[in-house]
């Protein structure tokens, strides 16, 4: 788990609450709202959750095809 002192840091548990949100944009290569920024910054920082986009990003690709 990341911790940081950045004021709007988030934990894990709030990243995987929004990362489905972050995947849904990320995917659309749209411009990532200021509103889940902390999700991108956080997965820069924490391999778990890094980990654990992959495979969520992964499995959209999948049913969208």
């Amino acid at each position: 788990m990341v911790t940081s002192v950045m004021p709007d840091a988030i934990t894990c548990d709030g990243c995987m609450d929004q990362v489905a949100e972050f995947a849904d944009v990320h995917l659309a290569s749209k411009e990532i709202p200021e509103a889940i920024k902390c999700v991108e910054t956080h997965l820069d920082q924490c391999l778990c959750c890094k980990d654990e986009f992959a495979a969520l990003k992964k499995a959209l690709i999948a049913i969208a095809d």
